[in-house]
């Protein structure tokens, strides 16, 4: 009886610490736009039981850019013109941003 008590106290905890582990990344802030982010790596290694110097990587740097996802959703099907039609287009991005769309019409059939 005590062994399955303790078995299962153990799953428990085991299943509360994954569960933890996997919610703290979910909930990860973003990164604001325009931060420069550099990053090393080092490798610490051994060959037998003698420690080797540490290798490390040069640095990889860049910068955060914006993410645009854009969506472009048309009010219902019509004959028209270019430009008679409005459309609704939307940023599901982290920023409000502005645009200027235009059309251009179809070259000539021949």
């Amino acid at each position: 009886m005590k062994s399955c008590t303790l078995t299962r106290l153990l799953g428990l905890v085991t299943a509360t610490a994954l569960l933890w582990g996997a919610s703290t990344s979910l909930h990860a802030a973003a990164t604001a736009s325009g931060v420069t982010i550099s990053n090393t790596a080092t490798l610490n290694y051994s060959i037998g039981a003698v420690p080797q110097d540490p290798a490390s990587s040069n640095a990889a740097t860049f910068v955060v850019d914006n993410k645009v996802d854009l969506t472009m959703v048309s009010t219902g099907a019509a004959t028209v013109i270019p430009g008679s039609t409005k459309s609704i287009l939307r940023s599901r991005g982290r920023w409000s941003i502005r645009w200027a769309l235009s059309s251009i019409a179809p070259p000539a059939r021949r």
